[in-house]
């Protein structure tokens, strides 16, 4: 596997979409080494970023968090109420 070196933070966030993609189960279905294979890095790359697999949930959590942040940002920013935006898709 050959990935293109990035800053950690980069890295971290990737790692963290992915695990979050391929977790269906919490921690019991997490695979560090299924995660590795999605980012293209091997699976001791993820423990360069982060100490474990509990690191990890955290990241997913904080990754969940900031798309759940996002998401409510886009709907304040919308006109109307939410049954209005609704009915424009």
């Amino acid at each position: 596997m050959s990935a293109l070196k990035r800053r950690t933070e980069v890295r971290q966030a990737e790692i963290a979409q992915a695990a979050w993609g391929s977790s269906p189960r919490g921690d019991e279905g997490l695979s560090v080494a299924a995660v590795g294979r999605e980012i293209g890095i091997v699976p001791s790359g993820i423990y360069r970023h982060y100490r474990n697999k509990t690191a990890m949930l955290d990241a997913i959590l904080d990754f969940i968090h900031q798309r759940f942040d996002a998401n409510v940002q886009t709907a304040l920013a919308t006109d109307g109420d939410a049954m209005t935006a609704c009915t424009r898709s």
